[in-house]
């Protein structure tokens, strides 16, 4: 009987185990990604989408974004902080602005974070505001409480808009 003689070198056979290889491990990476897109997907979606109710939510100033999430969360807003931190890391332009908010558990994390990223949405808005105490005379003249007339105000309120 004769022997088998291989035309194919060691080395092709090496390169086609490791193309399988490869092939297999971005078969796996494919379907764990896909895995991990429906439980980001799932958990950036509302609570409840049946409830109704409105909650007021507040924003001190000062909070941080993770602060806000974790408040969030204690007060069953949102499904879970990791998710709702993951989707604030892949939007990094959203902001929070200091306020009291209206929000449901119907709401999306992506709805909650436009409501408390709006400081047309909120309710009340959180800001220092200084009031001075004018005295105006019998003639008509303006002074503070140490009789120096008041300067001009600037406009300094940023708009988010």
């Amino acid at each position: 009987m004769g022997t088998l003689i291989s035309n194919e070198s060691s080395t092709d056979r090496n390169i086609k185990f490791l193309q399988k290889v490869a092939g297999i491990i971005l078969i796996f990476l494919v379907i764990c990604l896909f895995i991990f897109a429906c439980i980001f997907g799932s958990n950036v979606l509302p609570v409840d989408a049946n409830d109704t109710n409105t909650y007021v939510f507040v924003v001190n100033q000062g909070e941080s974004k993770i602060q806000v999430i974790h408040n969030l969360k204690e007060q069953g807003l949102i499904k879970n902080e990791f998710f709702a931190k993951l989707y604030l890391k892949t939007n990094s332009k959203l902001q929070f602005y200091a306020g009291t908010y209206n929000l449901k558990k119907s709401m999306s994390v992506p709805e909650i974070y436009d409501s408390i990223g709006n400081t047309k949405k909120a309710v009340t808005n959180t800001g220092v505001i200084a009031i001075i105490e004018y005295n105006i005379s019998a003639t008509g003249s303006i002074t503070n409480s140490n009789n120096v007339a008041p300067k001009p105000i600037q406009n300094s309120i940023k708009s988010n808009g």
